[in-house]
């Protein structure tokens, strides 16, 4: 897949994430899914735990700038 396409496609499962939920719903869902998935998950190794962790914590960062700074959210929006 060519770069510019890539990046388009990204934009656009972005645009359709925050249109249609608040940064606030969407970090809600990311949690429950997150605790389900450890309830769920049975024996995972300390890796794999910490590989969730930070893109669990990554992704809560990213939605609560995006409600800190609503200009990066009509940005994505728009984009």
């Amino acid at each position: 897949m060519q770069h510019a396409k890539a990046e388009n496609e990204v934009y656009s499962i972005l645009q359709n994430l925050i249109v249609g939920n608040s940064p606030e719903e969407l970090e809600d869902m990311i949690f429950h899914v997150f605790e389900d998935a450890n309830l769920q998950s049975g024996d995972l190794s300390q890796e794999e735990r910490s590989l969730r962790s930070e893109f669990h914590i990554a992704s809560r960062k990213i939605l609560r700038l995006l409600c800190k700074h609503p200009d990066l959210l009509r940005k994505l929006k728009d984009a």
